[in-house]
């Protein structure tokens, strides 16, 4: 596949899923007041060497490695790099579409204070969905 054409198509697969994310987060704020306490996507599922884990961090690893799989990276670093920067570019750029400013105050289960902004962290779950899917392409899993 053409490089240009690779850049294009998770271009839009990004556009995609921010739209859905952010119709998501519309919804569940129009039902609660404080949205990220009561999100069910945001409730703490573990907590491993300190990092903790839900359902949108679940969704990372999954939603890369499906682009991965998707646009068929294989083993090129050259495309693994493409979808780990334009991760670095999402990242960087959610808070000037997101214009989330609450904040939750008991955090004991959940993961975001506000799922308005991203945490650290999601760049750590993005490159294990890259990580996973270099996995099942080298065991032969998936092809």
């Amino acid at each position: 596949m053409n490089t240009f054409l690779f850049i294009f198509y998770i271009i839009v697969f990004f556009i995609f899923s921010t739209i859905f994310i952010k119709k998501y987060n519309n919804s569940v704020k129009k039902k609660y007041i404080n949205a990220a306490c009561l999100d069910i996507m945001n409730k703490k599922i573990f907590s491993l060497y300190g990092i903790n884990a839900c359902i949108w961090n679940l969704s990372h690893v999954s939603i890369y490695c499906f682009i991965c799989y998707l646009f068929d990276t294989q083993l090129s670093i050259e495309k693994h790099l493409i979808v780990f920067v334009f991760g670095i570019i999402w990242y960087m750029s959610c808070p000037y579409y997101k214009h989330g400013n609450y904040k939750c105050q008991n955090i004991n289960d959940i993961v975001y204070e506000n799922t308005d902004q991203p945490r650290t962290d999601d760049i750590i779950f993005n490159s294990m969905g890259q990580l996973l899917y270099v996995l099942l392409f080298y065991f032969k899993i998936i092809n």
